[in-house]
């Protein structure tokens, strides 16, 4: 049984498969389109033709369908792939960092990454940020007592319960501790985007063709 909330497919399972095939599928219908116009766009219209109709697609509810098994996210990071070949005139073996690095975007799990990335530097540093979103992921034990930026450079789990390490508040937590220091450490938010993404985007795996 499926149920379409907010724009959302969820199964019974809540493994997010349904959700992510209708995007897939939703994007593959382009790239026929887009291959047979191209000779017809400037690089600067197809770029934007991306981040019309492929972009918000991938970050709507990211940080919610991008928690998914790798499997179920692989196929939608090879239809997007195939479209920024076809956009950029690149072969099957162009390198993929230089797909994302053209039009300053990154691949799916990276983009999850820089999703949930801006969540937690908005609850930590944004006194506008909601409370209730604020309370379910930030910490309730701080690393210590002086109150600095550098006091949610870690991240403190809340509980041992083994429920706990299945809940997005662990993943989260988890991925925020995984980013160098020196990128937590900005303050401003425009800042931490860019350099965050940058960071991103250089530890993608230059040696993928998929």
């Amino acid at each position: 049984m499926k149920t379409t909330f907010l724009g959302l497919i969820v199964d019974e399972q809540l493994s997010w498969s349904s959700h992510i095939t209708s995007i897939n599928n939703c994007i593959k219908q382009y790239i026929g389109v887009l291959y047979k116009r191209k000779p017809l766009l400037s690089h600067d219209c197809r770029r934007m033709l991306f981040f019309a109709i492929v972009y918000p697609k991938l970050i709507y509810a990211l940080e919610l369908f991008g928690t998914a098994a790798k499997t179920l996210l692989d196929p939608l990071k090879v239809t997007v792939n195939r479209i920024l070949r076809v956009l950029q005139d690149c072969g099957r073996n162009s390198n993929v960092i230089s797909l994302y690095s053209n039009y300053n975007t990154l691949p799916i799990s990276e983009l999850f990454k820089f999703v949930v990335g801006i969540i937690i530097f908005k609850c930590l540093y944004d006194p506008n940020i909601s409370q209730s979103l604020h309370d379910a992921l930030i910490i309730n034990n701080p690393v210590h007592m002086y109150s600095t930026r550098s006091l949610n450079n870690m991240i403190l789990y809340r509980s041992n319960a083994p429920s706990y390490y299945a809940s997005l508040s662990y993943l989260y937590c988890t991925l925020w501790n995984d980013i160098p220091l020196s990128i937590k450490n900005i303050a401003f938010l425009n800042k931490f985007k860019k350099t965050y993404k940058l960071h991103l985007l250089q530890s993608i795996n230059i040696t993928q063709t998929v």
